[in-house]
Parts: structure tokens; sequence; C-alpha cells
């Protein structure tokens, strides 16, 4: 939580459509989607602060009826952002994990 995270996204030239990352884990312009959309050839790297906790779903979403099918073909993934302070469980006791 509160940490800083940025990567790069490459569109090889080869490839013949644009592409994009929408970061749930974001917020404002479509979760980094409508600022990173790349046509073939460019790239581009996103940096955002990971304010909220929990596990978000980031995938590929160039719009309409491409994102289900970019989805599908494996362009997603997930993040977790774990509390600033660790884990607690339901008895507010610190949970251990690596």
């Amino acid at each position: 939580q509160d940490d800083y995270i940025e990567l790069t996204l490459i569109n090889p030239d080869t490839n013949s459509l644009a592409h994009n990352i929408d970061f749930h884990a974001a917020t404002g312009a479509l979760g980094g989607g409508g600022l990173t959309l790349i046509n073939p050839g460019e790239q581009v790297t996103p940096r955002f602060k990971a304010t909220r906790t929990g596990t978000f779903v980031y995938h590929c979403a160039p719009g309409g009826a491409m994102i289900p099918w970019h989805v599908v073909s494996g362009m997603n993934g997930a993040i977790m952002v774990l509390p600033r302070d660790g884990l607690r469980n339901d008895k507010g006791e610190p949970v251990k994990y690596d």
C-alpha cells in the first residue's frame, strides 16, 4: 500500500493491433487504459501509486468487442496490494506471509 507501480508496455511493430493496460487498482482515465493505448511499434511506461488495498485485475482494454477477445487470449492478470501494516485475521492479529 502506498508504493508506486511502474511497468513498461511494449507493442511490437510485428503486431497489427493497438493495445493498452487497464489497471483496476488505479483510478481515473479508465484505470490507465485511456492513457496507455499504443499502436504497433510503440511503448508506454505508466506509473501510479497503489493507495487501495486488495487484489485487482488488469487487462488489455482497447475498446468494444476487442476487450473480451484480448482477455480470453491471455492479456490479463492480477496484482495484490497489501496493507502497509500487513494483513490481519478476523481477530485483528497479524498474519504472516512472505
